[in-house]
């Protein structure tokens, strides 16, 4: 399961593995307490993760015994690892005018907030997983709770429905005026360059 932070992978995941019975992992602290993921030395409050020492994380935490429900912001990774045991991919988008306001909710940094709803809006996570969309049900969290969410995850893996099909910049033409203005109000070069690093 996959998506941009804000989206629902945690709240959605918590109540899939309860139906399903699954065990959840949450993919960045798979990765950090296994050695795989250090701080961005950017400063931009994101980890790196070394694509060896990932892989090895990876297959360490999903041994193939048992339903596994794993939650990552790193899907290519982890479908790298141990893609043959993987039935389907969930990938959850929301909104990027929403995502803002969940994630400025969470009193996220500005340019924190903008960087993934910018992401979100040209859908870079879901361009990660192109090679897998035959296998990828896509999830409208924008004005789902998780429970709805989640049931409509499992009717579309039941009709087998896949693929991505959101793009946000042509649903919303009104969405480029937005992010234009977003991006405009913030310094992203100094944010990027870890020059103040330590806020993020």
């Amino acid at each position: 399961m996959t998506g941009t932070p804000g989206t629902g992978k945690t709240s959605v995941g918590r109540f899939l593995a309860s139906i399903l019975g699954c065990t959840i992992v949450e993919g960045s602290e798979v990765m950090i307490r296994l050695g795989a993921a250090m701080p961005d030395p950017t400063g931009r409050h994101t980890m790196v993760v070394d694509p060896d020492k990932g892989i090895k994380a990876a297959r360490e935490a999903v041994t193939g015994e048992g339903c596994t429900l794993v939650a990552t912001l790193y899907p290519s990774l982890w479908m790298d690892a141990v893609g043959e045991l993987v039935p389907f991919i969930l990938l959850l988008r929301t909104h990027p005018r929403t995502l803002c306001n969940r994630l400025s909710s969470r009193g996220w940094p500005e340019a924190k907030i903008v960087e993934n709803c910018v992401a979100e809006a040209l859908g870079i996570v879901a361009s990660e997983i192109e090679e897998w969309w035959h296998m990828t049900v896509e999830v409208d969290t924008t004005r789902a709770s998780p429970e709805e969410a989640g049931l409509k995850a499992l009717d579309l893996v039941e009709r087998w429905h896949t693929g991505v099909h959101i793009d946000w910049l042509s649903i919303d033409e009104g969405l480029v005026e937005d992010l234009t203005r977003w991006l405009s109000g913030i310094n992203l070069n100094e944010y990027w360059s870890g020059e103040r690093g330590s806020r993020y």
